[in-house]
């Protein structure tokens, strides 16, 4: 269940307000994902990329065929990222702090005959999203649990013992 992998909600909130976190992030390797508050999510979202919108459109009325992590209380954001790999997009919710927990989600066009969409998620809660807070703003994401380390994160992973195998630097 994805709630299980999720820290309890007396654990530290994110450190800076939830819009903060929006935006678009680049990696030389990985290119672009775009970070895009849930459609339904109580927060305003003054950054409605073209990402973001073409993702709550391809979503809207899609059938889920897999378990879909359930809602959870906890802040929550979409991470567009359409062509890579096979997935379209992640789910992240809150684990402590400025820590996330993601699944990768599948929409898949109809097939023959078909008129709905289709929804699916994977890896619930595998993949560990650090947003990185430097002078009050937020500056970058970093994931483990996808694989290898770019080349930009071995100091990282040397410093705080941990493994970063993708580094996004906040464009916008």
């Amino acid at each position: 269940m994805f709630a299980a992998v999720l820290a309890s909600p007396s654990e530290s909130a994110p450190s800076l307000p939830l819009d903060a976190y929006l935006g678009l992030y680049h990696d030389e390797g990985y290119a672009n994902a775009t970070v895009c508050s849930l459609p339904l999510h109580s927060f305003d979202d003054p950054f409605l990329a073209p990402e973001c919108a073409a993702l709550y459109a391809r979503l809207s009325g899609a059938l889920p065929i897999t378990t879909v992590p359930p809602p959870s209380a906890r802040p929550s954001f979409l991470i567009s990222r359409p062509g890579f790999f096979s997935y379209s997009h992640m789910l992240i919710t809150q684990d402590v702090g400025n820590a996330f927990k993601g699944s990768y989600g599948f929409v898949f066009e109809p097939t023959a005959g078909g008129k709905k969409r289709t929804l699916g998620y994977d890896g619930v809660g595998d993949v560990d999203i650090k947003f990185i807070v430097e002078h009050e703003k937020v500056s970058g994401m970093e994931w483990s649990g996808v694989w290898g380390p770019g080349v930009i994160v071995a100091d990282r992973e040397k410093v705080e013992g941990r493994r970063v195998e993708v580094a996004f630097a906040k464009v916008e």
